[in-house]
């Protein structure tokens, strides 16, 4: 892990929920040192090593992948060398980073636009329905706006009714909750009309006018996307009323999708539609060329420069005889 790294982990500036993911991760760690009957801090390389190789195995090299960086932190933190550079652990690193390479396809399936479509038309049509109207409407509203401005679950259902400025031709979102604690604005264009089902600023606005329309049933607490009795959403139910969504309308590989679907399917759609990485990054807010990378490859990999693309539209010519 680079100095620059380290000298921001003492800083102490991370995000709450990634001083917490470490935190959990570490105490794993700690659990199984104890059951192991060694010592935690500080730790001997084969430890951590056959510790992340156990994580990996148990929970995947993503988690794996968390709990080393939990690991180096505890150890700096507690005026130690960090283990990083220990052979043994820089060899497990790696392994990790072989591991996640083969798992880039095998995360969330990415949420297309089609796709979106399709989930924006069937909670429109289950909105029509009065006892569900209230939730269909906010659930399509959540995937809408989640995709459009690339939003982490974190930051979706963190939104307040002051963070969005809704205009005639779109809607300028203050996002407060991103990762490291930056805060920034995104925008979101009006959709032609007849793309409504997928449109931020409809989606946005119907879900605002039942609220307010039904303000005296519920208590309006000034989230944006709230539950009956005020509270807001926990970051986690993104996931449920994604997959509900999509099982609801047809979509195969329903249980593959995930909170970070719409985030990785805006990236993707962008890139394909040949946006800058740039301004995909500054979009999303992504902070590295790392997490963005594999949904450009996929983007550009299906796009208009690819040497495949149209050929069952091109004539076939003198083959179109008889041979």
């Amino acid at each position: 892990m680079a100095d620059e790294a380290l000298h921001v982990w003492l800083r102490g500036d991370l995000a709450p929920s990634t001083e917490r993911r470490y935190a959990l991760l570490w105490a794993r760690f700690a659990t199984w040192c104890q059951g192991q009957g060694i010592c935690a801090l500080p730790a001997h390389a084969l430890d951590i090593a056959r510790f992340l190789h156990h994580l990996s195995v148990e929970s995947g090299p993503h988690v794996a992948r968390g709990a080393f960086a939990a690991l180096c932190r505890a150890h700096v933190q507690a005026g130690l060398p960090s283990p990083e550079n220990m052979p043994l652990v820089a060899a497990a690193r790696r392994a990790l980073s072989d591991q996640l390479r083969g798992h880039v396809a095998h995360g969330r399936r990415p949420l297309m636009l089609d796709e979106l479509r399709l989930l924006g038309q069937h909670l429109t049509t289950v909105a029509k329905q009065p006892e569900r109207r209230f939730v269909a409407t906010r659930t399509r509203a959540l995937i809408v706006v989640g995709w459009w401005a690339a939003l982490r679950r974190s930051e979706l259902v963190a939104i307040r009714d002051e963070d969005s400025d809704v205009h005639w031709e779109g809607i300028i979102l203050t996002v407060r909750t991103a990762k490291r604690g930056e805060a920034g604005t995104v925008g979101m264009p009006c959709c032609c009309p007849d793309a409504e089902d997928v449109c931020p600023v409809a989606a946005l606005k119907c879900w605002l006018e039942l609220r307010d329309r039904y303000k005296d049933r519920f208590q309006v607490t000034g989230i944006l996307f709230q539950k009956l009795d005020g509270e807001p959403l926990a970051p986690a139910s993104v996931n449920t009323a994604l997959r509900n969504a999509a099982r609801g309308a047809g979509l195969d590989f329903w249980q593959d999708y995930g909170a970070h679907s719409l985030r990785s399917g805006f990236a993707t759609e962008a890139a394909r539609g040949g946006k800058s990485l740039v301004s995909i990054m500054q979009h999303g807010r992504w902070g590295s060329t790392a997490g963005v990378a594999p949904y450009i490859r996929r983007g550009t990999a299906l796009g208009s420069d690819n040497p495949a693309h149209g050929l069952t539209t091109t004539p076939r010519g003198r083959l179109s005889g008889p041979i």
